[in-house]
């Protein structure tokens, strides 16, 4: 029977991670019932699926003393699904950029590069500058891709930006070393990353939504007109 590790700040990571699996399986459930069923819905909803078992996986190596080969298999499911979480993000900026047909042709390139990141990651013995540099070079593409529609007056491409300035807040956090404040309770750096991660999380579900609003064929000014006219 695994039992929970001594570190406070482990325990308060996990805490967070769970709480940021929550907010995830909440963003998707809500957009699954919310939404008409499209592409561009599923690839949402499949964000934030993933996001939520990556989150789950993170609080379970967090908060329990695990065998060491147990620990280093987990640590690897990790990484997967939240390099899947970021490859999705991806694609979702290429179909609200290029096109529904242009995200389904990319979708079979691009999808196996969380087995990659795996890969590398494990070769690398588990260090985590690799994942990091992905990350860094996922959100990058998006921040390029998203700044460029909201220029373009693109429905929910302002709230997707400021959640992808907010990630990147979050990771800059988490990869800064090692770092601890009492708000509450202790946190270190990771546990400050959930924290930071959540309102950027909170603005990708928003973004989403408002971006799914855009009817097929409808041209992206008109559609921000009868948002806003509904909205009023």
């Amino acid at each position: 029977m695994p039992y929970l590790v001594d570190s406070l700040t482990e325990l308060s990571t996990a805490a967070t991670d769970a709480l940021l699996a929550i907010q995830a399986v909440t963003c998707l459930i809500v957009l699954r019932y919310s939404q008409s069923r499209n592409f561009r819905s599923t690839l949402w909803q499949a964000l934030f699926a993933s996001l939520t078992f990556g989150s789950l996986l993170g609080a379970i190596a967090h908060a329990f003393k695990l065998p060491q080969p147990v620990h280093d298999v987990l640590w690897h499911f990790i990484y997967f699904f939240l390099g899947l979480t970021l490859t999705i993000l991806a694609l979702a900026a290429i179909y609200d950029w290029l096109g529904e047909r242009v995200a389904r042709r990319l979708q079979y390139w691009l999808l196996p590069m969380p087995l990659f990141v795996v890969v590398v990651t494990w070769l690398g013995a588990g260090e985590f500058v690799y994942f990091v540099v992905f990350e860094a070079l996922i959100m990058l593409f998006v921040l390029v891709i998203y700044s460029m529609l909201l220029w373009q007056n693109r429905p929910g491409s302002g709230l997707v930006l400021t959640g992808v300035v907010v990630s990147l807040i979050a990771a800059f956090v988490q990869a800064s070393g090692p770092l601890e404040i009492h708000i509450v309770w202790l946190f270190d750096h990771n546990g400050l990353f959930h924290l930071v991660q959540m309102p950027g999380v909170l603005c990708f579900y928003l973004g989403a939504k408002k971006g799914g609003l855009v009817k097929t064929g409808e041209r992206y000014d008109d559609a921000e007109n009868r948002i806003q006219k509904q909205q009023q």
